[in-house]
């Protein structure tokens, strides 16, 4: 397949995508867009020979152009095979195996396909179901969200929430100062603002506010020791956990190689792959091929 031909076929996929009204449940416009664009590339190519880039038909075995057997990864994601969830233990030992449903799988405490009986789970939690040929996962309004580990970095908006060891950290920029000019009212005197790039609030468990690191550069380490903003007591914790960094115009949360991971809250739709982990409430989920 040429590159010309790769990106019409990529944006015809676009194309229908849209007609269908996938994703209409997401209200950012710019994430809708970004969502349709990563649905699209991965139906292309798990519809592409990995050896010569041919379309591939679907069904077949090997491909119709050079003959190379298609991968048991693009059979599965075609062909829509059955996936399951594999529930993690707190020990990292693998606990039951709920198998994800053609249609809608509904994840929750109660009177859901996969029940998971923890008190930090909401009644209806959160859905997996199919789009197009992409496997996709989404909060349905739970109380403690739902949280998607980062493979490698993603990207932050102000008010995003990410959770790593034990603590829950939401990230925020500076708000607009007022402009005083004389004819305004001052506000309540108080420490003055310092030009501050972005700040992390740690949320406790009774819904309050805990301690706030506020960061005078576009970088800031987090972990257990020796870092910008370090638990001690925190034994989930790597030494040195996670780093949010800025890049060109936005920031984004960076996973430092840790041994428990750097998940982030869902705001809207997610694409998963096979091996991909999140957390629905305190319930640690794993995708798996069947």
């Amino acid at each position: 397949m040429t590159d010309a031909s790769y990106v019409d076929w990529c944006d015809k996929v676009r194309g229908e995508l849209i007609d269908s009204g996938a994703f209409l449940t997401v209200s950012d416009t710019g994430a809708k867009l970004q969502w349709i664009d990563h649905v699209a590339e991965v139906m292309v190519q798990a519809n592409t020979c990995g050896a010569c880039g041919a379309e591939l038909t679907m069904g077949h075995k090997f491909c119709g152009n050079c003959g190379a057997l298609i991968s048991s990864a693009q059979s599965e994601k075609r062909d829509a095979a059955v996936w399951g969830l594999r529930l993690v233990g707190e020990d990292g030992s693998d606990g039951p195996l709920f198998e994800v449903s053609d249609k809608e799988t509904s994840l929750g405490r109660r009177s859901t396909s996969v029940q998971l009986d923890d008190a930090s789970v909401s009644p209806r939690h959160a859905t997996i179901s199919w789009e197009g040929q992409g496997l996709v996962l989404q909060d349905v309004g739970s109380t403690n969200g739902t949280y998607l580990r980062v493979r490698d970095k993603a990207m932050l908006s102000p008010g995003d929430v990410f959770h790593v060891g034990e603590q829950f950290l939401r990230f925020d920029e500076p708000p607009e100062l007022p402009h005083l000019d004389g004819t305004t009212r001052p506000e309540f005197g108080g420490t003055p603002p310092r030009a501050w790039k972005f700040r992390l609030t740690q949320l406790l468990l009774d819904e309050t506010s805990g301690s706030v690191h506020c960061s005078l550069r576009s970088t800031m380490t987090i972990g257990r020791v020796d870092c910008d903003v370090s638990f001690p007591h925190d034994v989930y914790l790597t030494a040195e956990h996670c780093r949010i960094e800025r890049k060109e115009y936005s920031y984004h949360l960076v996973d430092m190689k840790s041994r428990n991971g750097t998940f982030i809250r869902l705001k809207g739709p997610a694409l998963l792959d096979e091996g991909e982990l999140f957390l629905v409430g305190r319930q640690l989920l794993r995708v798996e091929a069947l």
